[in-house]
């Protein structure tokens, strides 16, 4: 339980907020910028890695959690955690991939951003679960 509660409510959450922000902003204000790069809707998305590398970013977020010291409490520790998790993960790789390939870096970049905000949010509901937990 210690590690499922937080798992499966941060990674349904995170999974929510970045179809929400890939709708509300990505679609229609960066994925123009990458022209023939991006899926169309008749392509549709590729779910199974879409769903296997937020997993990933998940299970890093509950490992990391309480393994990061800050004075930080609850929902606050959880959204610099895991914004220094998302920003690292969807910035950094969104700009090396951009470095060797020929995706643009402005969209790359901007899209890495948006992503990383779903991490964030991920984080702050993985610490709050696991405070919850620890005070049980």
């Amino acid at each position: 339980m210690k590690w499922i509660l937080p798992l499966g409510m941060g990674y349904v959450v995170t999974n929510v907020v970045a179809t929400t922000l890939a709708v509300a902003i990505l679609q229609p204000f960066v994925s123009p910028m990458f022209g023939l790069y991006i899926r169309t809707d008749a392509d549709g998305l590729a779910f199974a890695p879409l769903l296997v590398g937020y997993l990933v970013i998940t299970i890093a977020l509950v490992w990391l959690m309480p393994r990061v010291k800050s004075g930080r409490s609850g929902w606050l520790h959880g959204a610099v955690v895991g914004l220094v998790l998302g920003t690292a993960v969807f910035l950094g790789d969104h700009l090396v991939t951009a470095g060797w390939s020929k995706l643009p870096a402005l969209p790359m970049l901007l899209s890495g951003l948006v992503d990383a905000l779903a991490v964030m949010t991920g984080g702050i509901v993985v610490a709050v679960v696991q405070q919850r937990q620890i005070r049980k």
